[in-house]
């Protein structure tokens, strides 16, 4: 699979922001770690990836808390009241670069390309939470505030908020296109919440709403 074909398959059903900004930003990444024959450490890597987005405000970081993790190589993603957008990688992630002699190798697999796609689904996530943000004036939806260092809400609470229901159907819906219908996120929800529960309802009506607005294009 060429890069262009991975682009559109990956961006499928997707926003034109998202398109934009992940369709102009991934070439970018693929020559520069190309220069280096992929030969590249987290501390190159990242310096790599913050040169390259942050023409559209998204900041790289290698998390230092323990405690919190989700994707094989990005822990979390955070999305901050100036509108910036800051992602947290696991230490060690450059190591999956090290199977890779030069791109066509790298996107020669769709299914296989597992830190291009968790970084796809994360940056989706928190560009919702950007728009939600700019929606509310630059004041948080849910009228608190959510970090990873214990302030705000935790476990269940989170997934139940507003905003996270939100962010985490649009990432459901995109997994849903481009994964032959499969989603981790939808499975997720639906086994965690009950039948009836307003998260549940909440969550289900905001993935649907998305897909009948694809249905519509």
């Amino acid at each position: 699979m060429r890069l262009n074909e991975y682009l559109n398959e990956i961006t499928k059903g997707t926003t034109p922001r998202v398109k934009a900004i992940y369709s102009k930003r991934l070439p970018e990444v693929r020559n520069e770690f190309e220069k280096r024959k992929w030969n590249i450490n987290d501390t190159q890597s990242i310096d790599i990836l913050n040169n390259i987005f942050k023409k559209n405000n998204i900041k790289f970081n290698i998390n230092t808390d323990k405690s919190v993790h989700s994707g094989n190589f990005i822990s979390y993603g955070a999305s901050w009241d100036d509108g910036s957008i800051e992602i947290y990688l696991k230490k060690g992630f450059s190591n999956y670069w090290k199977r890779y002699k030069k791109s066509s190798e790298l996107f020669e697999d769709f299914d296989d390309n597992k830190f291009f796609s968790e970084l796809f689904f994360t940056l989706s996530h928190e560009l919702i939470h950007k728009r939600q943000t700019f929606k509310a004036g630059g004041k948080d939806v849910d009228k608190e505030t959510f970090d990873l260092t214990g302030s705000g809400p935790s476990g269940l609470d989170y997934y139940s908020s507003k905003k996270e229901v939100e962010a985490y159907a649009y990432q459901a819906y995109l997994e849903y296109m481009t994964k032959d219908g499969v989603s981790p996120i939808f499975d997720f929800y639906l086994s965690t919440f009950e039948k009836n529960n307003p998260t549940r309802n909440r969550f289900l009506k905001k993935f649907y709403q998305y897909l009948d607005k694809q249905d519509k294009k």
